[in-house]
């Protein structure tokens, strides 16, 4: 039997993280960069170790907003962000291992 389907709503998105450069020194502060597709909300953004995908937290601030920079310990690290839109919440593309190095 053959018979129509009902449409398919999808949307279609892009979102990445990026940081300026691909190492730092321990102690300095990384700022990641965040880029969405209109529509779409940063809901957070959290950190993982590249060597045992070690999850390091969401950052925030104390009052509650989203952090603009951390400060990590030596190894390497990538981060990930998640929005939202109005077809539900997501996770970018991973950013691209970074490094900081030791003292």
């Amino acid at each position: 039997a053959e018979g129509k389907s009902d449409y398919v709503e999808f949307f279609v998105t892009e979102a990445s993280v990026t940081t300026d450069r691909t190492e730092y020194p321990e102690g300095v502060a990384v700022k990641p960069a965040f880029s969405c597709t209109l529509g779409d909300t940063l809901m957070g953004w959290m950190v993982k170790t590249a060597d045992h995908a070690k999850f390091l937290g969401i950052l925030r601030s104390d009052d509650g907003t989203l952090a603009d920079h951390v400060v990590l310990p030596a190894g390497s690290h990538y981060i990930i962000a998640h929005y939202r839109n109005r077809y539900g919440v997501y996770s970018a593309t991973p950013s691209p291992v970074f490094h900081i190095t030791g003292k």
